[in-house]
């Protein structure tokens, strides 16, 4: 949890969220969640993007370690968007 908050305040911040993109990947990669070290392949990207659109960061995360981030996310009021 200590991870999420601090990208909380570093990727986050009030005033430039807007949306979150989640997709799924097309190709087979590692999950991105560093904490753990996830060993597993990556299923879903997450894409946070500005007030414009414009994307700040994307990460690519196992079903088991997407699924917090997306809880974070629509607790703060991310406007979700599934492509």
């Amino acid at each position: 949890m200590k991870a999420m908050h601090k990208l909380r305040t570093e990727s986050w911040d009030d005033s430039e969220k807007d949306t979150l993109r989640i997709g799924v990947i097309k190709y087979l990669g590692p999950c991105d969640y560093k904490p753990e070290m996830c060993t597993k392949p990556a299923r879903i990207q997450i894409e946070v993007c500005n007030g414009l659109g414009v994307p700040i960061w994307h990460r690519d995360y196992c079903h088991e370690h997407a699924a917090p981030v997306l809880d974070k996310a629509k607790a703060i009021g991310f406007r979700i968007v599934e492509d």
